[in-house]
């Protein structure tokens, strides 16, 4: 069956979500129980920068993964009671995994200590660079830099994280990092020009390796429509860090705008299989599989996002959108496996 016109534009709108929802999440998914931590290396309390822990259910299946900051620290939120696993995996470094229980409540204070297998002074590979880049980085900008994070994501004060990421760049100016976060919180406070030169400023001063930047603004230009610009950008930075689901969620959104929606599923779908818990994902598979007319798709997605984020006003809508396509969907058509 065909669907209405303005099903397929609500459904558009569902789809168009800035790249600072990576490090954000959906409004339900800052909610329930919260896994936080350190990583260090050997006995010491030399914080391990720039690693990426990994989250597994109890089916040691991956559920999403965080990258440590400055002070080796991560964390997980949203997430449902049950058991987890926590695991990092860097070169040069033995592998080291903790469990992790939330039936009762969050669980913070974690602390996994990384012991190195060969001669590796720091891990590296994907990260390498960045983690030396941020241990070059006076302590004082750090701070700074760790304080407006924590303003900008846990207390929601955009505003606030800028005087913050200002004073990092302020004391080293070649913080891109710093410039990437200041970037977010101008899309935030809705001043998409500012946000736009603050992450090329991030790109610039990176050199452009710093894969973050280049998924930021290539969404940032896609918002203004430069879908072909975007997805240039974005493809670069995925040549950089070839698993960042957000990278393949932006690349997919790129594609679909430019109407190539073969090669807009795949992105999609390898965004899902990185990250399963991603709502704004599967917001992006609905709009494709829309545009194919695969409705019982359509329904399959939508209750995907929905389990994600069934609160928020995006959630409602979704919800309401699904009521539409399941009325219009024939009583011997169910949702494909």
């Amino acid at each position: 069956m065909k669907l209405v016109t303005t099903l397929f534009a609500g459904l558009i709108l569902l789809a168009v979500s800035p790249s600072y929802l990576w490090a954000q999440g959906s409004p339900n998914e800052r909610e329930g129980r919260t896994i936080e931590g350190n990583v260090y290396v050997g006995e010491s309390n030399r914080p391990a920068s720039d690693v990426m822990v990994g989250l597994y259910n109890a089916e040691e299946s991956s559920l999403d993964e965080a990258r440590t900051g400055s002070n080796g620290e991560f964390a997980f939120r949203g997430l449902h009671p049950g058991s987890y696993m926590l695991t990092v995996d860097a070169q040069g470094f033995e592998k080291v995994s903790i469990s992790v229980d939330l039936s009762f409540t969050s669980s913070k204070g974690n602390i996994l200590r990384l012991r190195k297998s060969g001669g590796e002074e720091q891990p590296h590979g994907g990260g390498a660079e960045v983690s030396a880049h941020l241990l070059s980085i006076p302590a004082n900008a750090r701070a700074a830099f760790d304080a407006g994070k924590q303003k900008l994501y846990r207390d929601k004060n955009p505003e606030g994280s800028l005087g913050d990421f200002q004073k990092a760049v302020s004391i080293s100016p070649g913080f891109y990092e710093a410039y990437e976060q200041m970037g977010l919180a101008y899309l935030e406070l809705g001043k998409p020009d500012d946000a736009e030169k603050a992450a090329s400023k991030s790109v610039e001063l990176s050199r452009d390796n710093y894969p973050p930047a280049d998924f930021d603004l290539g969404a940032m230009l896609m918002n203004r429509r430069q879908f072909a610009d975007g997805e240039k950008i974005v493809r670069h930075g995925l040549e950089l860090d070839p698993n960042a689901w957000i990278g393949h969620y932006e690349l997919g959104r790129a594609l679909f705008y430019e109407k190539r929606i073969p090669d807009a599923l795949k992105s999609a779908e390898e965004a899902r299989t990185l990250q399963p818990n991603a709502a704004i994902v599967y917001r992006l598979l609905a709009l494709v599989h829309m545009s194919e007319h695969d409705d019982s798709a359509v329904l399959q997605d939508l209750d995907a996002y929905i389990k994600l984020d069934p609160d928020s006003e995006l959630g409602l809508r979704a919800k309401q959108l699904r009521d539409k396509v399941a009325s219009s969907t024939p009583p011997d058509s169910s949702p494909r496996n």
